[in-house]
């Protein structure tokens, strides 16, 4: 027992491992991890590291955002992600082992995609993708197949310069089937000439 530590054993200081200041134990976070059930490092000295951390590491954000859609269900976007039982793969609750299957990011523009909508996020089932490509990868697209291949019906659309309405009322107000739908072309209507 040291001249700091109250009567009954708890430590009325602890020293920050980090800037070596003696806190109140209130100014240090809980944290599961260690054995004691304290950080070693006080709130300052914490958040300092975490704000220079983001810096640096621009994929953290990216990472910590991940986590927050499937286990925070006081994030908006749990209900789109958590609460449909989408989880990080294991491997990847290490930020370090993310950053290696990941690394490096092509752009900043580029963001984590899941391949399979359904999936969780793990290192078989993302890949960085620009948000025209991610717009396809959505749960409310209607995907057609023409000829074995399978893509949004947006997609074809865009693909052979045919308005997506088009393609739509051709569908499903007048029965086409899908490929005559999206490869034959508009009809320019004649006014006078």
């Amino acid at each position: 027992m040291t001249e700091h530590d109250p009567p009954n054993g708890a430590p009325s200081q602890i020293k920050c491992s980090h800037c070596g200041q003696l806190k109140a134990p209130s100014e240090f976070n809980r944290e599961r991890r260690r054995p004691s059930g304290r950080r070693t490092e006080c709130r300052d000295c914490q958040r300092a590291y975490n704000n220079r951390f983001r810096k640096q590491k621009p994929l953290y954000n990216i990472w910590n955002l991940m986590f927050q859609r499937c286990y925070n269900e006081g994030n908006p976007g749990y209900r789109f992600y958590g609460a449909r039982g989408i989880r990080v793969c294991q491997k990847w609750h290490e930020y370090e082992a993310f950053v290696a299957d990941m690394s490096p990011r092509p752009s900043p523009k580029h963001s984590i995609d899941r391949i399979d909508g359904n999936g969780d996020y793990s290192p078989e089932n993302c890949r960085w993708a620009l948000q025209q490509e991610q717009t396809l990868n959505l749960r409310s697209n209607r995907n057609i197949e023409i000829e074995g291949i399978i893509r949004p019906l947006a997609e074809w659309a865009r693909l052979n310069g045919i308005p997506k309405s088009t393609v739509e009322a051709r569908l499903y107000r007048y029965g086409w089937d899908a490929k005559a739908a999206v490869t034959t072309p508009v009809r320019a209507w004649g006014g006078k000439a």
